[in-house]
């Protein structure tokens, strides 16, 4: 069956055009902002209110207190014997034009000011079919705050619509006919109590998860008061404004805008830094992450941090892209990709020779109380230069870097254009081919079709695409390589190798034994069983010693790979041809869902003494965990997913597998929180066991 869920190097190479195309960023999509409604009938015309909750709703114009613009929303309502459910209100121009927010993947996003209640809010969003409905959102809050609703399947941190998934709700958000936001059964106290709306947009980027807000700008109403908060320097330095822009803001509504030039005067820069920042400890946390737009100079901006006594700065980064792009700052000691120690005079600060430890710069994150943005010696051009800067926060994980592909097999318009980049060598070869059969292609229209034969004295077959120019850069990826492979149903294994032009690296054999297409991931880790290690800087004579390697010469070797290659080592000698099919060959910082990682060495390891279901870790789980299981002896396995009602939710082994360690990732991003069951059956064992996941 043809698979669609891999993203195929055309399709990356689309994206990646996509993404680099000025403006892409700037997608985010009005629902309603209320600024072009004069008076209440026109507000009226095309929003209405019901329920027996409902009292009144109304344009408010308010030039002082609105959180951007001049008009909001009000709406009152009161709890009372008749209600069964509450109230709501919904805009109305939705049914005759259905509203497409498909392109927004971030999520929904307004300003709400609550009531000071116990009550509770929600949104709900429906094509005519399907009804989602957010989480709850509490109205305790009296002053205007920003309100985030991911696109995602959760009913504690997103949308909900019985068991259907995150894939349903973005294809749902194709044709909105009907919006409308809920207050949910009120307290009966018969009290009248407003609550007000603004700005309502479907965003692309939200606020990451589980992370700490350094600055994003939304608290503030003007320029003014942003001055009062912070303090803008620097010969360098001309102007700089707050922009209040929901359609191209990054994160919120609102971001800097900071101009400055070099000329004469100039001998360092320009910067803009907090005045009062209330200290805070982000010492557990990855790194920072920023949004940036450039000003297609040459110049070098750079992000820097204090805690009262000591001061620290990040690598520099080019200001020559002139869109909107994600700025990842790691708390690791390095000039080229995170911080360096500056020392502890904030006015004179020193960029010397000495680095600083991570245990220094972990102390000083304990207690953050300053941060700055530079523009760091900027070209003596005259010419003014604006850069854009929005949401900073101190995060638990960075979005994945996109795959570095190797082969997609799309790019070949025969068997020979095939064979004219990839070599198939070793004396069980039979040929190497090109298919365009639907049924033995797994993503895009094309894939390659090994072929080989076990005969007595046969060694191996291999293929290898060899003198890639520029090599391959893997060394940022913190995944593995990823691809698709449907096995031929024997006993034989492939193992995946690259080559620097000096040093050789092996994955552990991956079994041929299913005859359905499985997602193939080899952890960029240093294990026998479960990810590479070191051949030796022989090509022609690969060396199986004792010594695996250390993941630093792994990471080393993986920054310029100049060959790639599929070997067969020693297949059966049974006389029987044999095809195997490859597709979708990439390095990833993050394995795709379903990819599994469970790979099996021949030979190699300690068989173990008994069938045993370990439990995952980790558990509990958001949303990625790792199941891995002993067998003892060849069995017919099946490893299943079940909720909490015994329904299966996913089947991830359903295959004969040989004696040895197994592990397998599984990925819940499409699933609610809640407490799930992992039951594996080999032969006659059986064994459950339970997981947690909490978003």
């Amino acid at each position: 069956m043809r698979r669609s869920n891999h993203t195929s190097f055309i399709y990356l190479l689309i994206a990646a055009l996509i993404l680099s195309a000025p403006g892409f960023f700037s997608q985010n999509i009005p629902i309603e902002n209320f600024e072009n409604y004069p008076n209440n009938d026109s507000l009226k015309a095309h929003w209405k209110a019901f329920g027996f909750s409902t009292l009144d709703f109304n344009i408010v114009l308010d030039t002082i207190n609105t959180p951007i613009g001049r008009q909001y929303l009000s709406y009152t309502y009161s709890g009372n014997s008749q209600t069964t459910w509450g109230g709501a209100v919904e805009k109305t121009d939705y049914a005759s034009a259905p509203l497409d927010i498909s392109s927004t993947k971030g999520g929904l996003q307004f300003y709400l000011k609550g009531d000071g209640t116990n009550n509770v809010m929600y949104v709900r969003l429906s094509n005519g079919e399907s009804n989602w409905s957010s989480n709850k959102i509490s109205l305790k809050d009296s002053s205007w705050h920003a309100v985030y609703i991911p696109y995602v399947a959760d009913t504690t941190n997103g949308f909900s619509n019985g068991s259907k998934t995150t894939d349903q709700l973005l294809k749902d958000l194709s044709s909105i006919t009907d919006f409308r936001i809920y207050v949910d059964h009120p307290k009966i106290d018969n009290n009248p109590y407003t609550i007000y709306f603004d700005e309502i947009y479907s965003v692309q980027h939200l606020p990451p998860q589980n992370s700490i807000m350094l600055e994003d700008w939304e608290t503030y109403k003007n320029t003014d008061s942003l001055k009062i908060a912070w303090q803008f320097f620097g010969y360098s330095t001309l102007d700089y404004n707050l922009k209040a822009d929901p359609v191209n803001a990054q994160s919120g509504f609102k971001y800097i805008d900071y101009m400055y030039v070099g000329d004469n005067q100039t001998t360092w820069g320009g910067a803009m830094r907090t005045r009062n920042l209330t200290p805070v400890d982000i010492s557990n946390k990855k790194g920072v992450q920023f949004y940036l737009k450039g000003d297609g100079s040459v110049n070098n901006f750079s992000f820097r941090f204090y805690n009262g006594t000591e001061m620290w700065s990040s690598y520099k980064m080019p200001l020559k892209d002139t869109t909107w792009h994600l700025i990842t700052v790691p708390f690791i000691i390095d000039t080229l990709k995170g911080f360096r120690y500056l020392g502890n005079n904030p006015d004179n600060p020193v960029i010397g020779p000495d680095l600083g430890t991570i245990d220094m710069l972990k102390k000083d994150l304990a207690n953050v109380n300053q941060v700055r943005f530079y523009v760091y010696r900027p070209v003596i051009d005259f010419v003014h230069y604006i850069v854009n800067i929005d949401g900073l926060y101190a995060v638990d994980k960075f979005p994945p870097l996109p795959p570095v592909p190797v082969d997609d097999f799309e790019t070949y318009g025969t068997t020979i254009d095939l064979t004219s980049t990839w070599q198939q060598f070793g004396d069980a070869s039979v040929s190497l081919s090109l298919t365009t059969n639907t049924d033995s292609v797994a993503s895009g229209n094309k894939a390659a079709v090994i072929t080989y034969k076990g005969a007595p004295g046969t060694q191996y077959t291999a293929i290898r695409r060899k003198n890639i120019i520029p090599g391959l850069n893997f060394s940022n990826l913190q995944g593995g390589i990823q691809f698709w492979l449907k096995g031929d149903g024997s006993n034989n294994h492939i193992i995946f190798r690259f080559y620097n032009g000096s040093e050789m690296w092996a994955s552990s054999p991956v079994s041929l034994s299913s005859t359905s297409w499985k997602h193939i991931g080899i952890p960029f880790v240093i294990d026998t069983v479960n990810g590479f290690r070191y051949l030796g800087n022989d090509p022609t004579n690969p060396n199986w010693t004792g010594d695996p390697g250390t993941l630093s010469q792994l990471y080393g070797d993986l920054a310029n790979v100049d060959q790639v290659r599929f070997d067969i080592l020693n297949p059966d000698p049974n006389n029987i041809t044999y095809s195997i099919v490859v597709d979708g060959i990439e390095g990833v910082d993050e394995f795709s869902p379903g990819v599994i990682t469970s790979v099996t060495s021949k030979g190699n390891y300690n068989i173990p003494k008994r069938f045993e279901l370990n439990q995952n870790y980790p558990n509990p789980f958001n949303p990625g965990t790792v199941i891995s299981y002993q067998l003892p002896k060849s069995s017919f396995v099946t490893l299943k997913i079940y909720n909490i009602l015994g329904q299966e939710i996913a089947a991830l082994i359903t295959e004969e597998q040989t004696a040895g360690n197994h592990s397998i990732s599984f990925n819940a991003a499409k699933l609610s929180s809640g407490v799930y069951f992992c039951t594996l059956k080999a032969g006659n064992f059986i064994s459950t066991k339970k997981m947690l996941l909490l978003k």
